[in-house]
């Protein structure tokens, strides 16, 4: 799975109509969803077109497949048939470090989104994040608030903890930056976007979609603005002339500039130059 991906749209897995929508949106990947989109009495019928779906996309999208949780009845034949294929990461959920190692001593080669929506799962995502199957993270809120009894308010003040502690564990297992919560008001642009600031702001770099709709305030938020690019390569080329004076400081606009500060530019030139951003620059100019 590619690094630089912002917006990831959950997609059921038995139907066939928002399958073939979702591979013509502007989502940087499709979770093709075989667990709570899918009825019990749907599961295996669903397996089954996610797998031809996977067969016939033609898609820029990343496919990820969230196959069902450790411990149902689904979860094997999920994982073996979903593994088959060596073309799409797989989504964890529920993940902890028992029900990783039980994936991974069956999928030996796949690649892992582990799904953090749990109590366990939270204090376990150091260690979650650090299994060399693992890509990225993602936070969960709804199974994490009910499981805490706990309702989700506005301001998502509750999600606090959860979403620095992910986002911590990620930092230090040296992953990438990881997938904030769904905002489950679909027809509420504005709380989606305070939403998607508040993750960004504790270091989230993506976020998870429910709906189309959401998508382009998702990859907004999660792009680097042309204000930013400038400054931070004003910052990198103040730095390299720096370096070549002899000097480990500098300044940009009365600001100091130091390592920290360069690294940081990098992280925002690097997003910038994602797959997933050049794309989304591509289809901007062909819709003009």
């Amino acid at each position: 799975m590619r690094s630089g991906l912002r917006s990831f749209l959950f997609v059921p897995g038995d139907d066939d109509r928002k399958l073939s929508r979702a591979a013509t949106t502007a989502a940087d990947a499709l979770i093709v969803d075989l667990e709570d989109a899918v009825a019990p009495e749907n599961k295996s019928a669903a397996r089954q077109r996610v797998l031809s779906f996977i067969g016939s996309y033609a898609g820029s999208a990343e496919l990820v497949v969230r196959i069902n949780a450790a411990g149902t009845p689904f979860f094997v034949d999920d994982l073996r048939a979903v593994a088959a294929t060596k073309t799409v990461a797989i989504m964890l959920p529920k993940a902890t470090e028992a029900s990783l190692r039980e994936l991974a001593a069956l999928a030996p080669g796949a690649e892992i989104v582990a799904l953090i929506e749990t109590a366990l799962g939270v204090e376990q995502a150091f260690v979650i994040a650090s299994h060399r199957q693992v890509m990225r993270l993602m936070l969960g809120s709804a199974d994490l608030a009910a499981e805490l009894g706990i309702a989700l308010s506005v301001d998502e003040i509750e999600m606090q903890y959860p979403r620095a502690r992910v986002a911590f564990a990620s930092a230090a297992a040296l992953r990438e930056a990881p997938i904030d919560v769904v905002h489950l008001g679909v027809a509420d642009p504005e709380a989606l976007l305070e939403s998607s600031r508040r993750g960004k702001a504790l270091g989230f770099t993506a976020k998870a979609c429910i709906h189309p709709a959401q998508l382009d305030v998702v990859n907004r938020v999660f792009s680097p603005s042309a204000g930013e690019v400038s400054e931070a390569r004003d910052v990198v080329e103040a730095y390299a002339d720096a370096r070549q004076a002899g000097l480990g400081v500098t300044s940009v606009n009365g600001k100091l500039v130091d390592l920290p500060v360069v690294l940081q530019a990098q992280r925002i030139l690097a997003m910038h130059n994602a797959p997933s951003m050049q794309s989304a620059t591509i289809r901007g100019e062909e819709q003009r």
